[in-house]
Parts: C-alpha cells; structure tokens; sequence
C-alpha cells in the first residue's frame, strides 16, 4: 500500500512540472506556440548590408569619386569691406552649391560673398568651413579696421566718381592699372581717342600687380567689362628688379583674381617695356613667363608692347618716352590701341 501511494504521488510531481514548464513557454511569445526563429543576421546572414542600405546616405555611388573643393583666403578692410568669394572644384562635373559655416560676429556671407559686419579693435581670422554633399574646406577671413593703401584712397575715390561721370556701364571695356593708364597726367587724350566707344579708364599712378586685385572690387567688378585692359609689373620691377620671378607671379596672380570674378571677361595685358634704371634682360624675363602662363589660355591676350619701344640694338627706344624715360610720350600711345586693334579688341565691341 505504501508503495501504491508513493508512486502516485511521484506522478502527479512529474505531471506539475510538466505543466509549468509549459506556462513558461507561453509567455515566451504570448502563446501557446513556439514562433518560428530567422536565421541570426549578425551570424548566419552571409551578407547583411546587401538588403539594407544606409538610411543615411542617397549617394547612388558611394565609390565615385567627387574630387576636391579649395577656397581662397580673403583679407577685407575697411575701405574694401566685400570680396566674391573664389572657389574651384578639381572636377568641375560634380560641382555642387556650397554653404557656409563659421563662428564669427564680425562677417556675414550671402551667396557667394563674404562682407564686413563689424570691424575688430586691429586684426581677427576668422575661419569658415565650405561644405557640399560630398566635399568639405576650410579658408580663412582676415577683417582688418585698418585702412588698405590708405596713400591711394583718395585717387582711388576719384576713380570710382570719374567712371561714374563717364556713364561706365556693362558689357564695356576697363582699361587699368599703373600711371601709363592715368588720364589726369599722362594718357590725357584717352576719351578722345576712344569717343563714341564703351571705353573707360582708371589707371593709378605708382600701383602695383597686386594693389588691384583690391582695387578691382571696386572698379573693375561693379561694372561687370566684356574685357579688360592692364598695364602693370613695371612699378612691381622697378621695386627690386632681380625679383623677376616674383613679378611674374605677381602679374599672373592679378590675371587669376579677375578671372576667377569675371570668368566671361577677356584679359589684355602690355608687357613691361624697356624703363631707365632697369636691366632689360631682367623685363624679358618677366615678359617672357608671363608670355609662358597665358600660352593656351583663351581669356588673356599679351600684348608684345616692349618691342615697339625697344630698339634693334637691344635698348629702350628713348624718343618714344618723356624726359624721365619711364612713361611714354603722348604720340606713342597709339602703339597701345593699335595693338588692341590687331588683337580683335572691337570686333566684339561696336562703336556706338
């Protein structure tokens, strides 16, 4: 009897524990059914990201290759408060809009250019970051309160009203850069000989290639020319005319700064002719690399005005210079419109 009873009460233990065990597995999915189990996507997936993009990218490609985004430095004064900001994509098919970010009170940016909203008590750097989908750069912004060339402001002010009274308008042609294009004291026939065209001119006396590229934000850009004629390198020279190499980069930089603005613009450049004080073997070679640079270049012309003022002997052909045979004589200015004439300058550019 003993034993009857302790085998039954050892059945209902193993009954109890069945039955347990079954309430647990019904709380495992809710029911009473064990649901069926995939297969461990970190484990038994032999490719798990093939099904699943990134939700975070829509780049069709991952693996292309957009190349590189650069930015220029800037430096902005009081008296030259904007400047466009230059950019270059190396691959110019995955050109992209670019927006701009920076941490700074004393600059704003809209489109393309940047400006001074506050002047800094002397000099801030300010850096901003250049981002598009797929490329990223930073440049800085220099905001100065000082006052740029502040010996040329005045005569930089003037020029700003005489195109103004010249009525200059887009589309025409600037003519700028050192005193061989000032009109108040040396090329003072110039709105004469250009009467009836789109031709204006604000050449500074005593500036160098790199004075303008400030200068040309404030009379060459605004006025957006078809084209624009320079004159410049021979004061850069005559500073240190063993520093050939530097002058050309100087001229050349110039030529890259109103490119990079007025891309649609064409370039006329003189080359620097032969001046008192001055090795001609050393303007040569100044001529002759910036000759090199413009070499399959389509929107800059050089224009070979050294040679109309040298002699076959290999020097300055003084009786076409004033006294200080550095500037030409007023006769000898039509060696400059007759050379723009053969390069085609107004074939583009009717009379009115």
């Amino acid at each position: 009897m003993k034993k009857f009873l302790a085998l039954a009460l050892s059945l209902l233990m193993l009954a109890g524990i069945a039955a347990f065990a079954a309430c647990g597995n019904a709380g495992q999915d809710g029911g009473g059914n064990t649901p069926p189990v995939g297969p461990d996507p970190g484990k038994d997936d032999p490719d798990p990201g093939k099904d699943d993009p990134d939700p975070g990218t829509d780049d069709p490609d991952p693996g292309t290759d957009y190349g590189t985004l650069t930015v220029g430095d800037t430096t902005l004064y009081s008296n030259y408060p904007s400047a466009n900001i230059i950019y270059s994509f190396s691959d110019a098919q995955y050109a992209e809009e670019i927006e701009y970010e920076f941490e700074s009170s004393y600059i704003r940016i809209t489109g393309d250019t940047v400006s001074v909203r506050s002047l800094p008590d002397g000099e801030e750097n300010v850096t901003v970051t250049a981002k598009t989908s797929h490329h990223e750069a930073e440049f800085t912004v220099t905001v100065s309160d000082e006052t740029y060339a502040q010996q040329f402001e005045e005569t930089v002010q003037y020029m700003e009203s005489s195109l103004i009274t010249h009525s200059c308008k887009p589309g025409g042609v600037i003519f700028a850069g050192d005193s061989f294009f000032d009109v108040r004291n040396f090329w003072s026939e110039f709105y004469t000989t250009y009467a009836g065209y789109d031709a204006w001119c604000a050449g500074i006396g005593s500036t160098e290639a790199p004075q303008w590229e400030y200068y040309a934000r404030r009379l060459i850009y605004p006025n957006a020319p078809a084209a624009v004629v320079l004159h410049v390198g021979t004061n850069d020279l005559a500073h240190d005319q063993y520093a050939t190499a530097q002058t050309a980069a100087k001229i050349t930089s110039l030529f890259e700064a109103i490119h990079a603005n007025l891309p649609d613009t064409h370039i006329y450049w003189f080359t620097i002719e032969p001046r008192t004080g001055i090795s001609l073997d050393n303007i040569l070679a100044v001529n002759a690399a910036a000759e090199a640079y413009a070499e399959g270049k389509d929107w800059v012309t050089v224009l070979d005005s050294c040679s109309a003022f040298t002699t076959g002997g290999g020097s300055g052909n003084w009786g076409m210079y004033l006294s200080d045979r550095i500037h030409p004589a007023p006769e000898s200015y039509s060696v400059f419109t007759e050379l723009l004439e053969g390069a085609g300058l107004w074939d583009s550019l009717s009379a009115d």
